[in-house]
């Protein structure tokens, strides 16, 4: 369910106006004129459809309505000041949370984490491995490393490194009597085709199909195996 909250400017005009009991105390703390601080608290107090301030010659004084709303509305502004610092503390302490597949993790990243930690001694790393992409917007994630062509739209993308792809085969069979001589022999329906199911359907490169299409083999042929 949305949240129907007042404008945030006039929340923050009223609550620094009660709490310094002056409007002009207040528009110093904000940066803008006392004038703006008064139409916005007016403004809320229209919304609300009751009166925040009693206002007279000497200055202003909180109704039974302000005094009841202030100490709601500095703690949440509180809250929000202490979240702001929290995440400000985190980039300073130099906390980075990298995402990547669980095999490059495995194979090129942990191995290089002492010679990471040498480098940079001040930064915490936190490794998450997972396949899905990644919402930066909402997850504790400053990076991410996918595998795909691009392009990666809304995000700063870089290219960490090229691939060759290549059959291969278990050395008995290389070296055995029915051992693949040329690509045309990968067609031949003695050849078991190993087949990853998980490859993502843009990857085509991954493919045998796709594989067989740029080799210039029957697509047809590329079907069959485990």
């Amino acid at each position: 369910m949305p949240r129907r909250l007042p404008p945030l400017n006039a929340l923050r005009a009223f609550e620094a106006a009660a709490r310094h009991q002056s409007m002009v105390a207040a528009a110093a703390e904000l940066g803008v004129t006392p004038a703006a601080v008064s139409e916005q608290v007016r403004g809320l107090e229209t919304r609300l459809r009751t009166p925040l301030f009693q206002r007279g010659a000497r200055g202003i004084v909180l109704t039974e309505e302000g005094r009841a709303f202030l100490p709601g509305l500095s703690d949440g502004f509180d809250r929000l000041a202490w979240a702001s610092e929290a995440i400000h503390e985190r980039r300073v302490r130099g906390r980075v949370g990298i995402s990547l597949l669980p095999a490059l993790a495995a194979g090129w990243l942990v191995p290089r984490l002492p010679d990471l930690r040498r480098a940079l001694p001040g930064v915490d790393l936190l490794i998450r491995t997972e396949r899905r992409l990644i919402d930066f917007a909402r997850e504790e994630v400053d990076l991410a490393i996918r595998f795909g062509p691009g392009p990666f739209r809304g995000l700063e993308a870089r290219r960490l490194m090229y691939e060759d792809v290549f059959p291969v085969c278990a050395p008995a069979l290389a070296h055995g009597p029915r051992a693949p001589k040329v690509l045309g022999d990968l067609a031949e329906p003695g050849v078991a085709l190993l087949h990853d199911i998980d490859a993502h359907p843009q990857q085509t490169w991954m493919d045998w199909r796709g594989w067989f299409r740029r080799a210039g083999l029957p697509e047809s042929a590329a079907a069959r195996g485990l």
